[in-house]
Parts: structure tokens; sequence; C-alpha cells
């Protein structure tokens, strides 16, 4: 159960649930870590199984000072929220160059589900059950490196939440049925809004592929589908045009600049 955890599908418009039934949190850009505590020891264990508590040390020592047991989800951040200052610290393996990470590049745990409290299994009990005792014990707590993650409820919330994300330029959110269980494996009872941007790229050059076209303009790349879109941008290249592309994409990478998990939207020009 430690190296698995409860993944989102995914919607592009809020127009496709009954929003009534849903909560709504951020979605943080960090990295997934399922915490466990058992007496003094203290795990936590990535989406890929990798165990980081060497690596997030304060939060190690915090947990441990804690009198009770359990098994909780979230997402690691730095403080400042940007994720590759993250990188700089998720993927350190020398204690020396952690010790001096932890002071300049600080995590905050954002806490956003209980699997397991004092031994006993939280996983059927519903979302807002799950909630309602993750406020029973961590509330209260004034924790340094670890916090509560806040949510909404309800249609007017849940939107004003949404326009505030796409304001401040966030990631998204995450909308959880609130009567649903904790299961480890994807569901829908969780489901991903991002908050993706947009631009228009004049794509210079290709490689070609089996599932279509990687198109480059020397900086940023993106994959095109389908073979006969691939036909029409290769004939434009060959004969010395550029092919204009409506590319969506999370953020822009600090300080390169790159594109964080761009796509495509559109090649401007071709009729399907």
């Amino acid at each position: 159960m430690a190296d698995k955890m409860m993944l989102c599908g995914s919607i592009k418009s809020l127009d496709e649930i009954y929003i009534e039934n849903y909560i709504a949190e951020q979605k943080f850009d960090g990295e997934r870590i399922l915490l466990i505590k058992k007496g003094n020891n203290v795990n936590m264990v990535n989406r890929r199984g990798i165990l980081k508590e060497d690596v997030y040390v304060e939060l190690k020592e915090e947990m441990q000072t804690l009198n009770f047991d359990f098994i909780i989800d979230g997402e690691v951040c730095s403080v400042n929220g940007l994720f590759n200052d993250l990188q700089r610290r998720a993927l350190l393996r020398d204690p020396n160059e952690i010790s001096r990470r932890r002071k300049s590049i600080p995590i905050v745990f954002h806490i956003f589900d209980l699997i397991e409290l004092d031994g006993e299994n939280k996983t059927a009990i519903s979302l807002m059950e799950r909630k309602k005792l993750l406020n029973e014990k961590f509330g209260k707590l004034n924790l340094q490196t670890a916090e509560l993650t806040p949510y909404v409820d309800g249609k007017i919330n849940i939107e004003a939440l949404w326009s505030k994300i796409k304001q401040e330029q966030k990631e998204g959110i995450v909308l959880k049925v609130k009567s649903s269980g904790y299961v480890f494996k994807r569901s829908n009872n969780w489901l991903k809004y991002k908050n993706f941007k947009e631009i228009e790229i004049e794509m210079t050059s290709y490689t070609l592929n089996p599932a279509g076209v990687k198109l480059t303009d020397g900086f940023n790349e993106v994959q095109v589908q389908g073979q006969d879109r691939a036909s029409w941008i290769i004939k434009k290249i060959d004969a010395g045009e550029k092919v204009k592309v409506v590319v969506q994409y999370l953020e822009k990478i600090v300080p390169s600049g790159k594109l964080r998990f761009p796509s495509c939207k559109e090649v401007i020009g071709y009729n399907e």
C-alpha cells in the first residue's frame, strides 16, 4: 500500500460534472508524497516508490514529535511555490547539500487526505469524514513544515476558486467527490482541472515519428499527432515555410523560459 496512491482523472470544463457533488482544492505543483508515521519511524514515499524522508529532513523531524500514528497523503512544495526550486531539493542525495538547501529552499507539505489513523484504516469512509478527522488531529498543531489543504464547497465557491487560480496563474484545481472513499489507483472521483496557457509558435523544423511529427522552433518542441497533419506540415516546412502552432502549456520554466508540458492545440491553416 505504501508505494501506491489515489490518482486523478481529468476534465476540460466544469460543465462536465455535477459540481454540487464535489469539493475543490488548489492543485499544488510539487512532489506527491505518502507520509507514514509509526512510533518514531517516519517514511515518505513518492509516486515511483522512492523513499524521500532523508531529503525532506525537517518534515520528518517535525512529524516524529507527534504522539499519534498515521498515513497521510499530500504534496511537498517549496514555500515559494516554484516547481523549479523544489526540483533543486527533490533530486538531492548528498546529506551536506540537503542540509544547506533546507535553509535556502524551505518546503511545506500540503496535507489533503487521510489513509490510516492510529492503526485504523480510513479508506472506506467518505472524503468529508476523512477531512473532519484530519482537522481534528492536525488542525490546531501549528506545524512549521506541514499544513492542511483548504477546500471549498458549492458551485459559487468552486467557480470563484477557479477564477482566482487563473488570475494568479496557478497550476489548477482538483475536484473530489464528497462521498468517495480512498482507492489505490486512478479514479474519476478525483478530477484535475488544469489551468493551461496558450501561445502561438512558428515552427521551423520537424522530426517524423510513428505518432505524427515533432516540431521545434529551435527552442521548444511539441508533438503533433496524425499522419495527415504530419504530411501537410512536412510539405510546408520542406518548401521553406514556417508552420504556426497554437501550443498549450502549464508554465514557463524559470530561468530558461522553456514551456512546461507543451501540447499542440491547433495547427493554424490546416483543415481536417
